[in-house]
């Protein structure tokens, strides 16, 4: 398997990759450890948005 790039790492994220392709996808990235820390830097900014969204949908 080739480097899977930013935009399929993030549609893993948001649960959009076909089944069929997770298993490959998620072996990949247990064997890779840069295509690992890139999933795990683009699991912590779409925390960090979420958390900055929720702060800013708080009442005043």
């Amino acid at each position: 398997m080739t480097h899977p790039g930013e935009g399929t790492l993030q549609a893993l994220l948001d649960g959009e990759v076909p089944a069929a392709e997770q298993d490959a996808l998620k072996h990949h990235l247990k064997e890779c450890g840069h295509c690992g820390a890139e999933l795990e830097a683009l699991r912590d900014a779409s925390d960090q948005l979420s958390r900055a969204l929720r702060l800013l949908d708080r009442p005043a």
